[in-house]
């Protein structure tokens, strides 16, 4: 049971951990560059909080579909490019909780990690065959609705703490990573300051603790609830730093390919030695 504890934490940590790799793959793109894409890429302009005015909207319904999605596709609703925002009502922070919970992605997602676990976690209470398939899928999507429920709508709501990253979008990469890992642990408030992210640390740990009512007996107990506690932090700064760097990968990816575009194919046989 132990190494079956182990394992399970090792499988956990690996998928919580991608986020954060994928954007360390992608470093920032140095003051120059930046420039020049501005200057070569007009609508590069529009992912720089300066350029767009004040807007008296809250940000979570005030921008275009594709600048909420990471790379078109991931879910990023809580991610603001505004300096001074709006501050979020109840009704708002439990919409920003609805749609993160809803959005088909967020619902397919589990459908690609249950098979990596039931792979890997052969001796799990939850047996085999399609049966525990849909145990570990209702596990995965319960882990994800409670901890979004009690982060982004439960305890912001309480406490007046926005659920928001606002993306700082400038200078060095280390300054911005360090940033995106701080947002786990410092927050925006209602009114504008900056303190402790409390949402986080008790959302967190009622997430943790509620799934110890639905977990399967050998995934119960203190170590699992203080591992899934740790766990959903590693997770947070590493989706964080994505939100953080996205907006520079997505940059990098278009500029090689309108590179590759303006390139253009070679004639047939150029290389070749071939004489038409």
């Amino acid at each position: 049971m132990e190494y079956h504890r182990k394992q399970m934490w090792q499988n956990k940590a690996t998928l919580a951990l991608i986020p954060l790799l994928t954007a360390l793959a992608f470093p920032q793109d140095s003051p120059q560059s930046a420039v020049g894409a501005t200057q070569s890429a007009p609508s590069a302009t529009a992912e720089t909080p300066q350029t767009s005015p004040p807007s008296t909207a809250p940000d979570s319904k005030g921008t275009k579909e594709g600048s909420k999605r990471i790379f078109g596709i991931l879910p990023a609703f809580n991610v603001s490019n505004q300096a001074n925002p709006e501050p979020l009502t109840s009704n708002q922070k439990f919409m920003l909780f609805a749609r993160s919970t809803y959005d088909p992605v967020t619902l397919i997602a589990p459908l690609l990690q249950v098979p990596i676990l039931q792979a890997t976690e052969s001796n799990s209470d939850l047996g085999t065959g399609f049966s525990a398939f849909a145990k570990r899928y209702g596990i995965l999507v319960a882990d994800g609705t409670s901890s979004r429920f009690f982060r982004q709508f439960f305890f912001p709501t309480i406490l007046n703490e926005d659920p928001r990253y606002f993306r700082r979008g400038q200078g060095s990469s280390g300054s911005r990573l360090g940033y995106g890992v701080s947002r786990t642990f410092v927050t925006r408030t209602d009114s504008g300051d900056n303190r402790f992210n409390w949402s986080r640390l008790l959302g967190s740990a009622a997430s943790a603790g509620l799934s110890n009512t639905y977990y399967p007996e050998s995934e119960r107990g203190a170590s699992t609830t203080l591992f899934s506690f740790g766990l959903s932090y590693a997770s947070e700064a590493g989706s964080n730093v994505l939100k953080e760097f996205a907006p520079d990968i997505a940059r990098k990816l278009r500029r090689k390919k309108d590179k590759n575009l303006q390139s253009g194919p070679k004639p047939f046989g150029a290389n070749s030695g071939i004489k038409e």
